[in-house]
């Protein structure tokens, strides 16, 4: 893990971050270790274990991914393996105390067929163990046609209780003396917040961001509890768009990564059961590949909580690091589909040194 930049006193500064997400909250972090004075701004205002940011509802899951096209702005001098490495390191450390920070260290078992959409270099980073099946695994993928599965990539990772690690992370920074501000920022009203203003809002960036391309996804997740005499897996499954990924708390999330288009005119019950049906045809097929899995598992669950939603993500990369083209103290930087958790500790020091810049450049 690289260690905090402290800045001289005559540099040191004010900075807003609107989002209190795992980027936005990490980049606060970031920014405070170095000495700055930092308040984060979001519509939940301090988030905590019972409420959070959108971060905090998405099937966490370390996954490293930085899209070639920002690589270069992201990684710097560093290889791939050079941020994985941080963020494993990172995530260690909280795995330590899992019942606290929400993060578990555990096995995943991806199943990949010869259209999967995973980038090439990702099993190498992942350190992932390739075996060949002996027959291939047919399994509906997210639009319903038939897919064969014949290779099963093992790694180590982490399985992330958003909501818990949010609120860990929250405490963490205001232990750094980072303040929280509970409001809605529109476009129009950045410029009455102080200092170099880092946009980490994810979801909500549209809005403060003209320049983003976006496009809208819709999907569930269920967090579910295995009833009396059945548990949740020592291991996360994923196949395609949907995973099962076991907590530290005995609960287990399942879901869809929100990959189904917000057109699609169907009702949320609906689909809610066709996730369900295709989770139970895929736990079914792949119980001996998982380490404690149950084919007969989510039938013999309590569904603790159903969320439904939409997501937007930049459009062709997932990622966005770059200051605004007309306000001069203002840095877009957040990102999609686990890429905050993801690369988050090492991304937001990143944005931490890059947000400095344009302080200097703008003082």
């Amino acid at each position: 893990m690289t260690e905090a930049i402290l800045v001289p006193i005559e540099d040191r500064a004010v900075f807003t971050v609107i989002g209190a997400g795992v980027i936005g909250l990490l980049t606060a972090q970031a920014l405070a270790e170095r000495g700055h004075d930092v308040t984060v701004v979001s519509k939940e205002g301090s988030p905590s274990r019972e409420t959070g940011s959108t971060s905090s509802i998405a099937i966490g899951q370390f996954l490293p991914w930085v899209p070639e096209d920002h690589q270069e702005v992201l990684l710097g001098d560093l290889s791939l393996e050079e941020v994985t490495d941080y963020s494993r390191n990172f995530y260690s450390e909280l795995a330590n105390n899992p019942h606290v920070t929400g993060v578990m260290e555990l096995s995943n078992v991806e199943l990949v067929s010869s259209s999967s959409p995973w980038p090439s270099d990702l099993p190498r980073v992942m350190r992932a163990t390739d075996e060949q099946l002996d027959e291939p695994i047919e399994l509906i993928g997210p639009a319903g046609e038939a897919i064969a599965y014949d290779t099963a990539l093992t790694f180590n990772t982490f399985s992330i209780n958003t909501r818990k690690t949010i609120g860990y992370l929250a405490e963490r920074a205001k232990e750094l003396g980072v303040k929280f501000e509970k409001r809605e920022v529109t476009r129009e009203e950045l410029e009455r917040l102080e200092g170099v203003i880092v946009n980490a809002t994810g979801m909500g960036a549209a809005p403060l961001d003209p320049a983003s391309l976006v496009k809208e996804f819709k999907g569930h997740t269920f967090v579910v509890r295995p009833k009396e005499g059945y548990f949740v897996p020592r291991e996360a499954l994923s196949v395609e768009d949907i995973i099962m990924m076991p907590r530290e708390d005995g609960t287990a999330v399942c879901g869809a990564l929100y990959l189904e288009n917000p057109a699609r005119p169907v009702p949320e019950a609906v689909e809610a059961d066709e996730l369900f049906a295709r989770l139970r045809e895929t736990f079914q097929k792949t119980a001996d590949m998982v380490d404690g899995l149950e084919p007969d598992l989510l039938d013999n669950v309590d569904v603790v909580v159903h969320s439904a939603g939409y997501r937007v993500e930049v459009e062709g990369s997932g990622i966005r690091v770059a200051p605004d083209e007309d306000n001069e103290r203002l840095l877009h930087a957040y990102g999609f589909g686990g890429l905050g958790w993801s690369v988050g500790p090492h991304f937001a020091q990143k944005i931490a040194t890059i947000a400095h810049t344009l302080h200097q450049q703008t003082k």
